[in-house]
């Protein structure tokens, strides 16, 4: 277990494991980078909308309170 230990503390283990990694690491951002900013888009755009709304409902509610006719 001591081994194990030590060889984790070594330095150039942890330079051989994130040179091994990086490659993997690399790959998987390109695959999914695209995605990454669809989801970005998509989330703006849906805030965008729900502001709309809520102000659609706010001009909607104060005409519903100072028209005549409809109340």
């Amino acid at each position: 277990m001591d081994n194990i230990v030590e060889l984790f503390n070594n330095y150039e283990v942890h330079k051989y494991i994130k040179e091994m990694i990086h490659p993997i690491g690399q790959t998987l951002y390109n695959e999914f980078y695209v995605y990454i900013w669809v989801i970005c888009i998509y989330t703006v755009f849906v805030f965008v909308i729900l502001l709309m709304n809520l102000f659609l409902l706010l001009r909607l509610t104060t005409r519903l309170k100072f028209d005549d006719k409809l109340v």
